[in-house]
């Protein structure tokens, strides 16, 4: 299924119109166990019709044109965010209370301090870095205004 999905969002990503990739974050491990969930809650629903819903409520998290990667260091691991999400991440922290000031793509102490103290708020592991739980977290948490 991972293999399948993987050539589907390539090609999904290729003739769709304002789109350069609909899963910018998402790694094929996340969408598939995003999907199993829909699946066995809905053991009528298709694959094909699963993995298309799925695309639909992401498509708001879409990177419509190409977007440069920042390099975050955390503990001795680089790991690589497109600038777009990686701002858009911090601005859901700085919307909850966990950053302050102007959001910038930089990423330094404060930030990783901001992440663990979310990661920690919510019960996740405390890795510093947008990673995918964290993510799915702020992008899919309401927040009050």
């Amino acid at each position: 299924y991972g293999g399948w999905l993987e050539g589907y969002l390539s090609s999904y990503n290729s003739f769709q119109t304002n789109n350069y990739d609909s899963t910018p974050w998402q790694t094929t491990e996340l969408l598939l166990n995003l999907l199993k969930s829909h699946c066995d809650a809905n053991p009528k629903v298709k694959f094909l019709s699963a993995v298309n819903s799925l695309l639909k409520t992401l498509h708001p998290l879409r990177l419509d044109s190409e977007n440069q990667l920042v390099r975050i260091s955390v503990n001795g691991a680089d790991t690589y965010y497109y600038e777009d999400i990686l701002l858009r991440a911090k601005n859901r922290l700085n919307k909850l209370g966990y950053l302050k000031g102007e959001i910038v793509a930089d990423f330094d102490k404060g930030d990783i301090e901001a992440f663990q103290k979310y990661q920690k708020d919510i019960g996740i592991s405390l890795t510093g870095v947008p990673d995918q739980n964290t993510l799915l977290s702020l992008f899919f948490k309401k927040v009050k205004k």
